[in-house]
């Protein structure tokens, strides 16, 4: 009886899910997801592939269509690359075919397969998201700004008070 309790307790908290889907550290701000990634590219998704570890889960195909200039691994435009896993688990990002996202990769040792795997879940790529990681890693922005609804960039200066910068 104790053994199939045991079992469950296993079960229950040593789930693929828990270790499939990319949380990011405490503390994590938005910047941190670029400076923190060996690689940072601009990729739309070509296709999905099922695993054969669940039925619910998928890697996607992606295909790179901007880069970041020193975060680009070596990575040129028009090449494909396949990450993942993706999936419905709460803390997974689902791609859709045809979506572009920016994807946050890391480097894997040698001979595990893959070259890279997925640092953080990507997010969708929009102008605005696009802009701020360009900034940021060609060193034109610090850590310091980060980005809020309504505001290009926020600076927030030593006294606490936070405000919009506009332009420049």
């Amino acid at each position: 009886m104790i053994r199939l309790i045991f079992t469950f307790v296993l079960l229950a908290f040593i789930t693929p899910s828990s270790k499939t889907c990319i949380v990011p550290e405490r503390g994590t701000r938005f910047g941190d997801l670029g400076k923190r990634s060996d690689v940072v590219l601009r990729a739309v998704v070509n296709r999905t592939i099922a695993t054969q570890a669940s039925a619910n889960r998928y890697e996607a195909v992606f295909h790179v269509t901007g880069l970041f200039p020193s975060k680009s691994g070596g990575f040129q435009r028009g090449e494909r690359i396949t990450v993942g896993p993706f999936g419905p688990a709460p803390r997974c990002t689902p791609v859709e075919v045809g979506s572009q996202y920016i994807l946050f990769l890391r480097r894997n040792p040698e001979g595990t397969g893959f070259r890279y795997r997925l640092r953080y879940n990507p997010i969708a790529s929009s102008r605005r998201t696009v802009f701020f990681f360009g900034r940021l890693l060609a060193g034109k922005i610090t850590g310091r700004h980060f980005m809020v609804s309504g505001c290009r960039e926020l600076a927030r200066p030593r006294n606490g008070k936070v405000q919009c910068t506009y332009g420049r």
